[in-house]
């Protein structure tokens, strides 16, 4: 299959999709407020294979955006997903309408490779993965996990469709002699935002401001953060925990002693992610180097990596890392995200801290800006273009 006749296949499918998720033209120029063209502010929610719409006046499934080729894209009702699964049932008795895209492959040492997701990992507890045994669809614990997609066949002329059950072509142009079926195609679009990413999730341990006189506070207070140890400052995304694909049930204030990681389990953690280092209570370091180069380029690396620490089952992690996975900075509504951190209106190094500069990289038109904090008047009305009443009032619209 060339790529002219991958792109010819999958575009249609996509602009099904934006048509229905980008804000039409209102006739004046503008466009509606909403991500997916309505007035009101619909919440998403994506999860692999899914993108879930909700409406804003019963808070109830309003559509689904189906990111795996089968015959209709887009779903209006929970009813159709399941029709979808009642469908793919019987994928095994149609190979001509279906194939199982987490199919195994033997690698050269004998080993199988699954595409999209290891059965295996349910062996290692990997938290929050589970499946059970079913029959019709083929699923067996720690050795099969299908993934039926429903096949795509490509026309001569670039129509797409699909087959019924009687396995006549449906869809859009005329199978013939002299417009025959030159291709097939099936796809999986995951969710890299739901993975673990090996470039900035290590161990998380728990860390806050001492308020009160409690032991607890004591230990915050005699154990703070030194510059660089990311891994303890609250919201930060190396707080992400690898434990939970590689140390399920464990943490490092966990209330039973036995389920604690220890101090080698912390090792092989920190060790796996870059700009992350391990430092014990006893060290005297003030400050720890960030790298900023360094970084896994693919899973593999990781799993080469973890696999020289020890870790001999990394290959069957492989569904649940990744090492990219930017989300929309744009709220559950479908808006711009605001930027909680104001910085100031000049940009001179006198005003401006190296984390105010990079905020404002990050946000720079969704963002407040001050200029006197002895004024409030001069803290909220900085700016004489009423950028700060202008996101104000953006905010206030939206309550």
């Amino acid at each position: 299959m060339t790529i002219n006749q991958i792109d010819r296949a999958v575009n249609p499918q996509l602009n099904a999709m934006q048509d229905q998720a980008l804000p039409p033209d209102d006739g004046d120029g503008e466009h509606s407020i909403g991500l997916f063209g309505q007035k009101e502010r619909f919440a998403w929610a994506t999860q692999p294979g899914l993108i879930r719409v909700y409406n804003p006046d019963n808070a109830g499934f309003d559509r689904a955006f189906k990111l795996y080729s089968i015959r209709d894209s887009v779903a209006s009702s929970p009813e159709d997903l399941d029709a979808d699964l009642a469908s793919t049932r019987s994928w095994q008795s149609h190979p001509d309408s279906f194939t199982d895209l987490n199919e195994p492959v033997e690698t050269g040492d004998g080993n199988k490779r699954f595409p999209i997701i290891d059965p295996r990992a349910l062996s290692f507890n990997v938290e929050g993965f589970h499946y059970s045994r079913d029959a019709t669809l083929g699923t067996e614990p720690h050795t099969a996990l299908p993934m039926p997609a429903e096949w795509l066949y490509v026309l001569q002329d670039g129509s797409l469709g699909t087959l019924n059950p009687e396995g006549e072509w449906t869809g859009n142009g005329v199978a013939s002699d002299i417009n025959p079926v030159v291709a097939r195609l099936a796809y999986w679009g995951d969710d890299e935002t739901s993975k673990l990413n090996v470039n900035v999730a290590s161990e998380g341990v728990p860390w806050d401001v001492p308020r009160a006189d409690t032991p607890q506070e004591h230990h915050y207070a005699l154990n703070q953060p030194v510059n660089g140890e990311v891994q303890r400052y609250p919201g930060h995304p190396s707080m992400t925990s690898l434990s939970s694909i590689l140390y399920p049930g464990k943490s490092t204030n966990h209330e039973d002693e036995s389920e604690r990681l220890t101090e080698e389990e912390l090792k092989v953690i920190y060790g796996l992610t870059p700009r992350v280092v391990y430092r014990d209570e006893k060290s005297e370091d003030t400050l720890l180097a960030l790298y900023e180069d360094a970084h896994h380029v693919s899973v593999d690396d990781w799993i080469h990596r973890a696999k020289s620490q020890g870790v001999d089952y990394a290959e069957t992690l492989r569904g649940f890392i990744t090492t990219n996975n930017p989300s929309p900075e744009i709220t559950v509504h479908g808006l711009p995200r605001i930027s909680m951190w104001p910085t100031h209106e000049s940009s001179s190094p006198r005003t401006q801290t190296t984390y105010d500069a990079h905020s404002l990289k990050l946000s720079d038109r969704y963002g407040f800006f001050r200029r006197d904090p002895s004024s409030r008047h001069g803290e909220f009305y900085s700016l004489a273009n009423r950028h700060n009443v202008d996101l104000y009032q953006f905010l206030m619209h939206q309550t």
